[in-house]
């Protein structure tokens, strides 16, 4: 789509600083699939002024396309909803200042912003995508109890029911089949936003050549993501604990350490066989990813995470859980072994069937390769703009290889 402008909705918070403004390097490397189909990439978002650039956060200045227009800061929908009608009043005229700039709008998630926008768009008939990049039931789930869990009970109903009504006007993206349920299946399609390009997938060759080199010194176990419960960091622990009796294993834990962890992390951390990196900045991850010879997912949540192609282009063994969409796009026993999360046994004998089988390494590794490549972010995007071309019947011009 050439001379076109992209508008999207982003409901989770940026920082702005002397500097620029930044956010999360996922969100931005997600944004900067669109730079190939749009001249200009218009972000409408929560702005908040800080004194530091947080952790994990790069400037979206970086990008020539791609600009910012602050919306009014919230860091929660419930912060939101404290000031309804001025925040909506405001994020309306914003939006409609906007809107005939626009060529096509996309929407993250369902949140009043979203809403708002939906209704802005639907006014200038404008072509519109709504993307579902997270399930509401599963959101924060673990961080709620009494009255608060009753609240938030109440609203998963109230985002099902918006998705459920959006999905029967505009092309929705799914990221699993689960939340497909609740959606106009004839209107949906599962898509997730896969991070990896195809020039980053290593070829059957290296791929091979790097499980030749499989067991000369340690077996190192690589982990990426939030140190905590949530994830399964903790039952991944278990299952290193009892490996290390049998086989001469490394787990290397890449993410942020909390400055005060908890009990268990604390114990984790000092097993001798345990390699804390801390947090890793995104373009120094890949060389991580290389120095080790599997990974490992066991999340009680997730969508699809973006940690999984990550390690299938680095020709890595997979072993994740059955959650979230992660069983929608995978195959077990195919591209990744899965287990039940919270299951210490079922894990720690699916990575020992890793590292005891040289052919399920190299069947595994070669999947998830192949896997990577057909799935690349170049073929995603594309997939994701024909549906939009098809369902509006406008022309589109998309190639997994462009």
């Amino acid at each position: 789509m050439s001379d076109s402008t992209l508008a999207f909705v982003h409901v989770g918070p940026l920082h702005r600083t002397e500097s620029g403004i930044y956010s999360r390097a996922t969100f931005l490397k997600f944004i900067s699939n669109f730079d190939r189909y749009f001249d200009t990439v218009r972000i409408y978002g929560p702005v908040r002024t800080v004194t530091e650039v947080p952790q994990g956060s790069y400037a979206i200045n970086a990008f020539d396309n791609v600009s910012v227009v602050p919306l009014p800061y919230w860091t929660r929908t419930l912060d939101y909803l404290r000031s309804p009608f001025s925040n909506t009043a405001s994020v309306t005229a914003r939006l409609l200042k906007d809107a005939d700039k626009w060529d096509l709008l996309w929407l993250r998630d369902v949140h009043p912003a979203t809403v708002v926008a939906y209704a802005v768009a639907t006014s200038r008939d404008i072509s519109t995508v709504l993307q579902i990049a997270g399930d509401p039931a599963a959101l924060g789930q673990h961080h709620h109890a009494g009255m608060n869990r009753v609240l938030h009970q109440g609203g998963v109903k109230i985002v099902e029911a918006v998705q459920r009504r959006l999905s029967h006007t505009v092309p929705t993206l799914a990221l699993s089949e689960e939340i497909r349920e609740h959606l106009d299946e004839e209107n949906s399609e599962l898509w997730f936003s896969n991070l990896v390009p195809k020039s980053a997938v290593v070829s059957d060759e290296e791929a091979r050549a790097r499980l030749a080199d499989f067991g000369e010194g340690p077996i190192r176990i690589a982990y990426v993501g939030r140190l905590s419960k949530a994830k399964g960091t903790h039952i991944l622990g278990e299952a290193v604990d009892r490996l290390a009796r049998s086989y001469d294993v490394q787990l290397e834990l890449i993410g942020s350490i909390p400055d005060e962890p908890d009990e268990w992390l604390t114990a984790l951390l000092d097993e001798p066989y345990t390699t804390a990196h801390g947090y890793i900045p995104n373009n120094e991850l890949p060389d991580l990813y290389c120095e080790s010879d599997i990974f490992v997912l066991p999340s009680f949540s997730e969508g699809v995470p973006k940690v999984l192609p990550e390690a299938f282009s680095a020709g890595l063994p997979v072993v994740t859980t059955r959650v979230g969409g992660i069983p929608d796009v995978l195959t077990e026993e195919r591209e990744c072994l899965m287990v039940s999360p919270g299951d210490v046994s079922s894990l720690a004998d699916a990575i020992s069937r890793i590292i005891t089988s040289p052919n399920l390494r190299e069947s595994l590794v070669i999947a998830g390769t192949a896997w990577a490549q057909k799935h690349s972010r170049e073929a995603q995007m594309a997939t994701a703009l024909s549906i939009v071309a098809d369902h509006y019947d406008v022309s589109v011009a998309v190639s997994p290889d462009s």
